[in-house]
């Protein structure tokens, strides 16, 4: 093996401690076995405000007069807008019909629109159903 070889460094290392100028058992002993590092944790994913507004299909969920002006703002900004009132007084009643018809692309956005604001169950199911159909926002 070549004196270059890291393995053959080590090896070496522990077969002559003192000749080769290393840590001797005593000090060796103090030491925490050497163990593989841990796997790198994927950044966490973080969403800007210039990403969410470049992101082009927006759900927008709330009944027709609250959405309003969100939906024309939207519109104005270029953004393709679906609306989802549970009413049906929208282009559709729920998150899943949007999700089945093909005639459009699919939403990159979910936002959640209501006056009276939305209760943590409602919240949750929307928040489920917009992760299992895969929208960033």
């Amino acid at each position: 093996p070549s004196p270059d070889d890291l393995m053959s460094r080590i090896a070496a290392a522990d077969d002559a401690p003192e000749a080769a100028g290393h840590a001797t058992e005593t000090s060796r002993a103090a030491e925490p076995p050497a163990s593989a590092p841990p796997a790198p944790t994927p950044p966490a994913l973080r969403l800007s405000r210039a990403g969410l507004l470049a992101m082009r299909v927006w759900a927008v969920i709330g009944s027709p007069a609250e959405i309003e002006d969100i939906v024309d703002h939207l519109m104005d900004c270029d953004k393709s807008v679906l609306t989802i009132c549970a009413d049906g007084s929208a282009h559709f009643a729920s998150l899943a019909q949007v999700a089945a018809d093909a005639s459009h692309p699919a939403p990159d956005v979910l936002a959640l629109v209501q006056e009276a604001g939305l209760g943590t169950s409602e919240v949750e199911v929307y928040v489920n159903e917009a992760a299992r159909l895969g929208l960033h926002g």
